[in-house]
């Protein structure tokens, strides 16, 4: 959620999200998909810590030559929406 509040966008259509909080695990795969579907687009995921552990199988695709995805990662070295 703090993507979706301070990341300039600059145009209609550029925002994935699951919908809800804490969907840990969404991230990835949802870039993965933005890739697929814009190839010519730069993809970036934002995740969480958390998130991490969740999508950690989805990770090895990143090798595959079609995905250039950009992947940060906030770590405050705790599952935020969990408190």
């Amino acid at each position: 959620m703090w993507v979706a509040q301070f990341y300039p966008f600059s145009r209609a259509r550029q925002w994935i999200n699951s919908g809800g909080l804490g969907t840990m695990g969404f991230g990835f795969p949802s870039a993965i998909g933005a890739k697929r579907g814009r190839p010519n687009d730069v993809v970036i995921n934002f995740t969480g810590d958390g998130s991490i552990p969740n999508g950690i199988s989805q990770r090895s695709l990143v090798y595959l030559p079609f995905l250039e995805i950009m992947d940060i990662s906030l770590v405050k070295l705790k599952y935020l929406f969990l408190k």
